[in-house]
């Protein structure tokens, strides 16, 4: 739970927006009732754990339906029309991203920006997928080559 109001808060700040602070506040009082005295530990009754889980959901529900109302306000003020097929990449963690994603049946290596987003276009030329051959491997970061011994 605790994942799903962090990334809220991001897309919050990302688009500027704490029109819903209040209810952010709510979801997280109610989250952190929920891991107060003896939920946490184990030691209350069934009935506890039943309610804990009903909250839980309700909770849940609300976050991922705010993260997805950010999104939308997020990309609604982002033109696209440069891309004939966009795709908007979000990363919400600290740390910048550049990894490989597969999108459409082919590999592309993207970066996307810590606590941000990124808008990428499947095959645009910004991507330039690894190669391989029986003796040599390569990518934009390293080239090896081997001898016909593996080596």
């Amino acid at each position: 739970m605790e994942f799903l109001l962090g990334q809220l808060e991001s897309l919050m700040t990302i688009n500027g927006d704490f029109s819903i602070k209040s209810e952010l506040d709510s979801l997280w009082k109610d989250t952190l009732t929920l891991q107060f005295h003896d939920i946490l530990p184990g030691s209350s009754i069934v009935r506890v754990y039943q309610e804990a889980e009903v909250d839980y959901v309700r909770l849940t529900t609300k976050a991922k339906e705010l993260i997805d109302l950010q999104k939308a306000k997020l990309e609604a003020g982002i033109n696209t029309s440069s891309f004939a097929k966009p795709y908007m990449l979000y990363n919400l963690s600290p740390f910048s991203r550049n990894q490989w994603l597969e999108l459409e049946g082919n590999w592309q290596q993207v970066c996307v920006p810590a606590m941000g987003y990124k808008v990428i276009e499947p095959n645009s030329a910004e991507f330039i997928a690894p190669s391989a051959s029986p003796l040599c491997l390569e990518n934009s970061q390293l080239k090896v080559e081997f001898n016909r011994a593996g080596r």
